[in-house]
């Protein structure tokens, strides 16, 4: 028997009492909260033969689908030209933009709210006896209330502001040729706080309030400079652009923590307040670039086009010995269907075929990967100057080791298209057929960790091909002598990438980050980047004799009712060396849908996004599935492993034996899962009201609406949200990404 004399929710002498709920809790249904949205735009614009202006201004609410938290945003910008005299034309765009985010809004790791709900067994309550939080205290299982831990984190917030805008000034100094000079800016701040407050009905309960702050500001400056010239010749037309730009980023950060509060109040919660646990750090980057360019477009009775540009890009990133690359571009296009020869044909109303081949660079490597920098940390670089080994001084380590010699990753494209219009342009088609080669890679390659903390600076050794197509089929038409009109497209898309090469040595390969301890994707040279990574499961063993005539696998793993490893490499003996690329985070296509019907006043338009034959790794499921913590499980857990009693035929099992053996929740095709899928991504129906009624209330346009989004998905992928976000080298995991809400909103638009 329990005595509910001894509750105490204090830290010290923390005793909880929780009534086990025998219904079970929906963690999820206990986060989850339907989220009210509102925003609101004013758009003023105007002007006479000299000037004209247009000022937005915008507002947007947005209560988070977890409680508990929040986002709100603040806009206004401003745009006005003036042409002063004949030949000078000055103008401006400002726009400012202030955000806030309340809450824990982590979204796609076990730390979330969402991966919180996952692991948290279903038999606690929302709260124990005496209306406090409930946990996992004294269960001896592990697991965080997650409702309890938005509570605590309702007062986190992430404060952004940002200013960008730019002025410029035209002179025109004879017909057909002006200079142009533009200098803008992008300005931002963000200060974020934290709060973890302590959890003490968890069975991993902090043992002292957290408070976490950060801070940021960047500046980014341009200058741009153009002189373009435009000429018309009978039926020629050429237009020259030549131009400069330069660009310096600045960005300075720091942050803040301290634990052991007297109170937990937000108010008292300043970092002064905090009495251990003291940590902060800074720091300030920069980086510049400058560029020359150059364009000229030639168009000969609008049949025959040709573009021809090139750039060269210097880069602060890189060291003196390659620092600029030089990036030539060219395009050509004919209009066939103006040619006399297709007078006569007069099914086809357009037929344009086009092509390009052009040089791109990419410099994302740091600001100072040319450059080895070193870094001062008593706890990596110390020595005791005076001779007292008890006082050390902190001395400096090289942190990244530079690479003088990097240079700018080239891609070059080459894309050729064909544009269709037939039965007077009603149905149209566009085709693009594209192939990218990167060259000259930019690729962290891996050092000895005998060299100490250095990083690796990055160096020209990959290589990778991307091939696709993009389809795009539209048909318009009317009916009804013009009262009704109705529209249907579909855009089809499909892309392949191959890595070529990552390095010098055959063998190396990018892995992606590791969830508890192992990886889900790698890329190496010949596949995907990536692909998944892993065993090919076979099925389960089904007795002993089934699993002692199979080859060893990890030693002693080979049971009834563990997985049944397929020996790759065929050499009697299941391990490492038998993983292999499993599956494909990349659909074989995508596709949108769309379709608008009109009549009258009223009007229906509806898009609709496919995705086909990519896999997701569930990493969820392991948490969920396979017992890599004592953590909640689902039923499936229960009813489906191989070997439960509530099991007719094990033949039937979809999961292994639960017996929590870590090598079952290895890598594997276990836990891929199907992630093709079809959503209604929106659909709105419109009412525009008749002129005589809005311009009586004083109104050029008055418009209501409803449209919702994301309202339906089709999928059998058995997680949250089959449209995972993961991208880089992690692309396709799922590692408990909040799910895509559904919306219905309701709206007015506004014409004066």
């Amino acid at each position: 028997m329990v005595d509910p004399s001894l509750y105490n929710y204090t830290s010290g002498g923390f005793y909880n009492i929780t009534k086990a709920n025998k219904v079970g809790t929906d963690w999820y249904s206990a986060i989850i909260a339907d989220a009210p949205l509102s925003e609101y735009n004013l758009a003023i614009s105007g002007g006479g033969q000299n000037a004209v202006y247009a000022l937005n201004i915008g507002y947007l609410k947005e209560d988070g689908i977890t409680k508990y938290t929040s986002y709100d945003r603040y806009s206004i910008r401003n745009n006005a030209d003036f042409q002063v005299n004949r030949w000078l034309k000055v103008g401006e765009s400002v726009g400012l933009s202030f955000s806030k985010g309340q809450g824990n809004r982590d979204d796609g790791h076990e730390w979330s709210p969402i991966g919180y709900a996952n692991a948290m067994w279903a038999i606690i309550p929302l709260r124990d006896i005496q209306g406090n939080w409930a946990g996992t205290k004294g269960t001896g299982a592990l697991g965080i209330n997650p409702l309890a831990e938005l509570y605590r984190q309702k007062n986190n917030s992430a404060k952004n502001l940002r200013g960008i805008g730019n002025v410029f000034a035209e002179v025109q100094i004879i017909k057909g040729l002006n200079f142009k000079s533009l200098i803008g800016f992008d300005y931002g701040t963000s200060n974020g706080r934290y709060l973890n407050l302590r959890n003490p009905e968890d069975q991993e309960a902090r043992g002292s309030d957290q408070l976490y702050i950060d801070s940021g500001e960047g500046m980014q400056w341009n200058w741009a400079n153009t002189l373009n010239f435009v000429k018309v010749f009978g039926s020629h037309t050429v237009n020259a652009l030549v131009g400069t730009e330069a660009i310096s980023n600045t960005w300075s950060g720091f942050g803040a923590s301290r634990t052991t509060f007297f109170s937990s109040d937000n108010n008292y919660m300043q970092l002064d307040a905090g009495e251990a646990d003291i940590n902060n750090y800074g720091n300030t980057t920069v980086g510049k670039t400058a560029s020359y360019f150059g364009r000229i477009t030639y168009d000969f009775l609008t049949k025959y086009l040709l573009e021809v540009t090139i750039r060269r890009d210097g880069s602060s990133k890189f060291g003196r010995n390659n620092r600029w690359g030089t990036f030539p571009a060219v395009s050509a296009g004919w209009r066939i269907s103006e040619e006399e020869f297709m007078d006569g044909i007069g099914l086809i109303n357009n037929l344009k075929i086009r092509g390009g081949y052009g040089l791109s660079g990419n410099d994302e490597i740091g600001n100072y990967n040319g450059f080895s920098t070193f870094s001062a940390d008593i706890s990596r670089s110390y020595y005791p100057i005076d001779g007292n080994p008890n006082a050390s001084q902190a001395g400096f380590y090289a942190s990244r080791f530079g690479n003088p010699d990097a240079k700018w990753e080239t891609t070059s494209t080459l894309n050729i298209g064909i544009d269709v219009g037939v039965l007077k342009n009603t149905l149209t088609a566009s085709l693009d057929v594209w192939k990218r080669e990167t060259r000259d890679m930019l690729f962290q390659k891996s050092i000895p960790s005998v060299v100490g903390f250095a990083d690796p600076p990055a160096v020209n050794i990959g290589s990778m091909d991307n091939v696709g197509f993009d389809l795009d089929v539209s048909y318009t038409n009317k009916a009804m002598r013009g009262e009704l009109t109705y529209s249907l497209g579909v855009v089809l898309s499909r892309y392949q990438n191959k890595i070529m090469a990552i390095s010098d040595t055959e063998s190396e390969f990018i892995e992606g980050d590791y969830y508890r301890y192992v990886s889900y994707t790698r890329a190496t040279m010949g596949t995907a980047y990536p692909e998944f990574y892993g065993l090919i499961v076979d099925g389960f063993f089904q007795d002993d004799a089934d699993a002692a005539s199979y080859p060893a696998t990890y030693g002693t793993y080979n049971l009834p009712g563990h997985f049944k490893f397929r020996d790759v490499n065929d050499d009697g003996v299941i391990n490492d060396e038998d993983r292999t690329f499993i599956g494909s985070p990349h659909p074989k296509f995508t596709a949108g849908f769309n379709t608008e019907i009109a009549y009258k006043a009223f009007n229906l338009s509806a898009f609709f996004y496919s995705s086909y034959g990519n896999k997701i790794a569930s990493y969820t499921k392991r948490w969920i599935d396979y017992g890599i913590f004592d953590s909640n499980r689902t039923t499936d857990r229960l009813y489906k492993s191989w070997g439960s009693p509530y099991l007719a035929d094990n033949a039937n099992a979809t999961l292994p034996l639960a017996d929590g053996s870590p090598i079952s929740q290895y890598p594997s095709t276990a836990f891929l899962q199907d992630g093709s899928f079809l959503r209604l991504k929106t659909i709105q129906l419109s009412y525009t009201l008749p002129k005589s009624i809005s311009q009586k209330l004083m109104m050029e346009n008055l418009q209501i609406y409803v449209q919702g989004s994301n309202l339906f998905t089709l999928t059998k992928y058995e997680g949250w949200d089959p449209e995972i976000i993961t991208q880089g080298p992690n692309k396709g995991v799922d590692a408990a990404q909040w799910p895509t809400a559904k919306q219905v909103m309701f709206g007015l638009k506004l014409d004066f």
